[in-house]
């Protein structure tokens, strides 16, 4: 059976008599297991920020708990689930109450099947049967599964034990009236095979008793449906997933279930991934957003063509997300021009706060991403082989991918701004989600458009300056894009460890910086 296991719902903050206390909503296949569904855990502490930092530590524990909750739920049980959610029925309720229960009517009645009307006339008022039915055992459930007009997937079977395997076998044998016994029946009982309820009842009796089905081949049971799939996916990329790549991730799949519904992997085609584009084209996303939304779906589906399922088999042989052509859809990418060497002399005579200058300083002398540099704790000022470094290499350090986690040396036109050695976050700026790029954002843009009204010409362009300054002392590409995180970093590659953290430094000297 395909694991449970999911992306987690993010963490909230609230204060709660002067100290601040996380959340965390529970799936809501383990949400039994949680009073009010969801895990409260104290930060002990009473300023936002610092709570923000500290529920980023407890976080990961709850996520493992809920892990463990994912290996005490019942395998066959949840290998019905999106079956029996589809028709309405609590799943929950079989962890809750040890049982499942539902009510069906007319036609999909045990009754209906035996040739009983759908609907009776009482005081004038059309009625329709109604029946029941409760499972407190495997065997009921599959019959539960099979009333409802699906297939027990054949995998499942592992799952329950010999006695109960043996009897939902048996209880697919077709098991129907003797037809001597029913032609003798005919013969004794001639006035009730001239009535319509008769007629009705031998035709219904006639025909063989299946009480439970099963199917190895049913696309509709076998198949893991789209967000149960990715559940597994996004859990396997995770651990090499920045937390920015794995929100992305997690929305692009959630957007892609909005967009095409809930299917069996192998019913999606073509057509839905322009479904997606054009939707999110619809709510004026660009074009590089689509393009990123669709490439996280279509690695759900490539991860399932590198899977074996519970029959040993490919989970998903082939899948039509091949070269699907999007380039119509959404706003196309705007590029970003660098400042002019005027431009940066008036935007760093401009006054400001000390800390917009000093994460302003740090971006156009290292070429940094801003959410990289706001970031930025003391703790990670340090020497190594003899260089002072920002260091993006911890795991716990939020970069785009692997290839950012580098160390880059602390240039020395700014390595005096670092001698009194302090502890937490350089910048204040206001974190969400882990980020604090949107508030860092906002404030240095006040500063940028004194300087600058062309819209291409925003925080990130000072990226571009740093590159371009680079190229243009004759610094090779490879070290470049070492420096600024566009290669394989300090610890994602497979062979060597790149240019030395000497020669990285050597490079940044060779950019003279008179506008600071």
């Amino acid at each position: 059976m395909h694991s449970l296991r999911r992306a987690y719902a993010p963490f909230r903050l609230q204060k709660i008599k002067g100290k601040f206390y996380l959340s965390v909503s529970a799936p809501k296949e383990i949400a039994h297991f949680y009073r009010e569904g969801r895990v409260r855990r104290s930060t002990g502490i009473s300023d936002r920020k610092l709570a923000e930092l500290r529920a980023q530590e407890i976080v990961p524990a709850i996520y493992r708990e809920f892990d463990e909750k994912y290996d005490q739920l019942d395998p066959f049980v949840e290998g019905l689930r999106h079956l029996l959610e589809r028709e309405g029925v609590d799943v929950g309720r079989w962890y809750r109450e040890g049982q499942i229960s539902l009510t069906v009517t007319g036609s999909r009645t045990r009754g209906a099947a035996l040739g009983h009307p759908t609907t009776k006339e009482i005081n004038g008022q059309t009625v329709h049967p109604k029946e029941s039915w409760v499972a407190k055992d495997h065997f009921n459930l599959a019959g539960i599964v099979t009333g409802l007009g699906y297939a027990v997937p054949t995998a499942l079977l592992g799952y329950v034990s010999p006695e109960t395997k043996e009897r939902i076998i048996s209880a697919t044998e077709p098991k129907g009236i003797d037809p001597i016994k029913a032609i003798q029946f005919y013969k004794d009982h001639p006035e009730f095979s001239d009535s319509a309820i008769g007629r009705q009842f031998l035709e219904a009796a006639s025909k063989p008793r299946q009480i439970v089905k099963t199917d190895q081949n049913t696309d509709q049971s076998t198949t893991p449906l789209f967000s149960d799939w990715a559940k597994l996916y996004i859990t396997n990329k995770q651990p090499s997933d920045s937390m920015d790549v794995h929100r992305k991730r997690v929305m692009a799949c959630e957007k892609f279930v909005e967009v095409c519904g809930d299917k069996p992997l192998q019913e999606y085609d073509k057509i839905h991934a322009i479904d997606l584009a054009k939707a999110m084209d619809s709510e004026g996303k660009g074009n590089k957003t689509i393009q990123n939304y669709y490439s996280y779906m279509r690695q759900a589906f490539e991860f399932a063509a590198t899977q074996r399922g519970a029959d040993g088999k490919v989970v998903l042989a082939t899948h039509p997300f091949h070269s699907v052509n999007l380039a119509e859809y959404g706003k196309k990418s705007r590029s970003y021009s660098p400042f002019t060497t005027e431009e940066l002399h008036t935007l760093f005579s401009q006054k400001m706060l000390p800390q917009d200058r000093l994460i302003l300083s740090i971006l156009i002398t290292t070429g940094m991403r801003l959410d990289e540099a706001a970031l930025l704790t003391w703790e990670q000022i340090r020497e190594h082989d003899g260089i002072l470094c920002f260091d993006l290499t911890g795991q716990d350090v939020r970069v785009k991918n692997d290839g950012s986690r580098r160390r880059v040396p602390v240039p020395i036109v700014i390595k005096d701004r670092f001698k009194d050695r302090k502890t937490g976050r350089l910048f204040s700026y206001r974190m969400h989600d882990g980020k604090a790029e949107t508030a860092a954002s906002k404030a240095l843009m006040k500063i940028v458009r004194k300087v600058a009204s062309d819209k291409t010409k925003v925080v990130h362009s000072l990226r571009g300056n740093f590159k371009d300054l680079l190229r243009d002392k004759g610094v090779p590409k490879e070290i470049n894009d070492y420096i600024t995180g566009h290669h394989q970093g300090d610890v994602a590659g497979q062979y060597g460890s790149g240019p030395s953290l000497r020669r990285r430094l050597d490079m940044i000297a060779l950019i003279e910086h008179p506008w600071l």
